[in-house]
């Protein structure tokens, strides 16, 4: 399932966006799930305990793909005929599989405490496509058709094109707003998305799929990351709440960061909670 958590509190957001906005920014943090501690419980003393029994699955899984590049990688390097050279491949793949299985114990022992607020039971939304509509006010996530939100890391070497768009997409049988994202990395395309997303009648946002690309030198290196809701079993999770107060917790979606919001103009700062990078916005356009 694509879905995840989301825990919210109160910080004052200090950059040049303090100076235009005198409010109080809320910090939303999103957690990845992707493993399982081999130490946790076994599954079969807690046979209720389904948000658990699903973190010890997205581990094995998460384990597994880690292993299966490797191999892949081993197999690669085998076909360097220069000593060194391979000896260095080999090398690499090593220290690949141990960070990607670093990433898969952290994102666990995230996922683990946020069982612990979530609680056992299934996460199974009741969607129903009359409750919802594309006209997306939320102020601490509105998405204005022809608004574009533009962020850049602290090195300003990888820029983010965040466009809300005039088309709509069915996804699950809601009409949702289609947001075009476009990421580069030393002005080369890295990665392009398509969100889809849809506000309730009460003002809740959700997030219903993207279709993702990942590029390596100008060609697509993996689809991985997309998802949409009613297919394959994924489902949709609310992105931000109507009323967020501090202490909210709810799924949102899987990843790893801290993200900062402000009232009328929504994200402002995505701070990755492995490598300590930053994405801060730096302007808005509208047409």
């Amino acid at each position: 399932m694509k879905i995840g958590t989301s825990s919210i509190g109160m910080k004052q957001y200090a950059s040049h966006w303090t100076q235009l906005i005198t409010a109080v920014v809320f910090t939303i943090a999103t957690f990845f799930a992707g493993n399982v501690s081999a130490q946790g419980t076994d599954s079969a003393t807690e046979p209720n305990n389904v948000c658990l029994e699903t973190a010890r699955d997205a581990l094995k899984s998460c384990q597994s793909a880690a292993k299966s590049d490797q191999r892949l990688a081993l197999g690669k390097c085998i076909n360097i005929t220069d000593p060194a050279a391979r000896q260095s491949c080999e090398r690499q793949a090593a220290a690949d599989l141990a960070d990607a299985l670093d990433t898969c114990q952290g994102g666990f022992e995230v996922r683990q405490e946020s069982c612990q607020k979530l609680g056992p039971g299934a996460y199974d939304p009741a969607i129903d496509p009359t409750n919802f509509t594309t006209r997306i006010d939320n102020p601490y996530f509105p998405l204005v058709p022809g608004t574009t939100f533009t962020y850049l890391n602290q090195n300003r070497t990888i820029r983010d094109v965040f466009a809300v768009t005039h088309d709509n997409r069915v996804i699950n049988g809601v009409t949702c707003v289609q947001v075009h994202d476009s990421v580069y990395t030393d002005g080369q395309l890295s990665e392009d998305t398509l969100d889809f997303f849809a506000q309730d009648r009460e003002g809740n946002v959700w997030y219903f799929g993207e279709n993702t690309a990942e590029f390596e030198n100008g060609l697509i290196a993996t689809i991985d990351g997309s998802f949409l809701s009613g297919l394959n079993n994924d489902k949709a999770g609310i992105i931000m709440k109507a009323q967020p107060a501090p202490g909210d917790f709810y799924r949102q979606e899987f990843s790893l960061e801290d993200k900062y919001y402000a009232p009328g103009v929504g994200n402002v700062l995505t701070v990755d909670r492995v490598t300590g990078e930053r994405d801060e916005l730096v302007s808005i356009t509208v047409q």
